[in-house]
């Protein structure tokens, strides 16, 4: 894709405008410690995640 930059551009854009009009809303599943990225790793390998997990610094 790093070829395709109008492309990526172009869903990045629709997707953002989604966000913001509030059509797109990402799921959440876990957080974790930035301190606890190695866990965090573990379990999206685990595949235990149904949404996004998200590194708080």
């Amino acid at each position: 894709m790093f070829t395709e930059g109008e492309k990526v551009r172009g869903w990045a854009t629709a997707i953002l405008q989604g966000v913001d009009a509030g059509w797109v809303r990402p799921h959440v599943d876990r957080t974790f410690p930035l301190a606890d990225a190695g866990a965090a790793h573990a379990y999206l390998e685990a595949r235990r995640n149904t949404g996004k997990v998200v590194l708080v610094p």
